[in-house]
């Protein structure tokens, strides 16, 4: 009578856990939003909310499932939609026509698609038509002239930068879920879409900040400093080293040359002295070049601050 009395209350209680859990299933745990910068293809930013979960990317090893949460950056491979595409190669076949209206339409066709026909109009500046070939030349000629260099060698593969690496594949979503101040909630195309960037937390700004000082040479015999300047970016001065520069430096155009300041932008930079490398690196970035340099008394780097003081 007691094992018979036991069951029927182990029973009862199955059926109750089953019943609530039937009648009240748990709702997942929401993910917090992740803000980034979105870069269109037209030059134009926008602040927008992720508000999927995860990514997936198809590599080569297969695909990832990679939480948006971790990711840092997104890095877009160009994506030309099935009309574009269909106009530009008939605007191709147009050049050739024999109505000079048509062929300056065409033109404009091209010119308006710009990298999308970019590598077809490289090939058909080969073309034994003289007019094809002169009307592509100079197409290709206005396009570089009109894009930033390295727009013009455009991505094979999608990139996702997290904290600890960077993963090459191609991102298996078309579109991404996002909410923007401006618009509400919106379903982001890749295909209009440059890159991703997620924004720098802000931090609380602790300690004076200096006007601009030109150069950091009255820095270089103390190493281990770390100085605030506000500092407005331009392309004036002489700059040796990428990433590490001499102290003698000029602060606002490494600034520019390292992407921590746009020219024009002011901003609050952090600056630290630190030992001299063996050899200075010269290169070009952002419109600023710099020279290279053998080992000097001291070197600096910049990072941006932002925040509120």
């Amino acid at each position: 009578m007691r094992a018979v009395f036991s069951l029927s209350l182990c029973l009862l209680f199955a059926q109750l856990v089953f019943a609530e859990e039937t009648a009240a299933p748990k709702t997942p745990a929401k993910t917090a939003a992740l803000t980034m910068t979105a870069q269109f293809t037209d030059k134009g930013t926008l602040q927008v909310e992720l508000l999927e979960a995860e990514l997936t990317l198809v590599t080569k090893y297969g695909e990832l499932k990679i939480p948006l949460a971790e990711i840092r950056k997104l890095e877009f491979a160009p994506r030309v939609p099935a009309d574009v595409t269909d106009a530009v190669n008939k605007a191709l076949e147009q050049l050739a026509s024999e109505n000079f209206n048509t062929r300056e339409k065409a033109s404009a066709t091209l010119f308006q698609h710009k990298l999308a026909a970019y590598a077809l109009l490289k090939k058909a500046a080969e073309s034994r038509d003289p007019e094809v070939a002169a009307r592509a030349a100079e197409l290709v000629d206005k396009i570089t002239e009109a894009t930033p260099p390295e727009q013009l060698i455009p991505r094979t593969t999608d990139a996702v930068t997290t904290d600890d690496s960077v993963i090459a594949g191609t991102i298996k979503n078309d579109t991404l879920q996002v909410r923007t101040k401006q618009f509400g909630e919106q379903a982001l195309k890749l295909a209009e879409v440059r890159s991703l960037a997620a924004q720098p937390p802000e931090e609380q700004i602790v300690g004076e900040i200096f006007p601009d000082p030109g150069s950091l040479t009255a820095y270089t015999g103390q190493v281990g400093a770390k100085l605030l300047f506000r500092v407005t970016g331009n392309i004036n001065g002489t700059v040796w080293g990428s990433g590490l520069h001499t102290t003698d430096s000029h602060l606002a155009t490494a600034a520019v040359h390292g992407g921590t300041l746009k020219v024009g932008e002011t901003g609050v930079l952090r600056v630290e002295i630190v030992p001299s490398p063996a050899q200075f690196t010269g290169s070009t970035k952002n419109g600023v070049s710099t020279h290279g340099f053998s080992q000097y008394p001291a070197a600096y780097k910049v990072t941006r601050v932002r925040g509120k003081k």
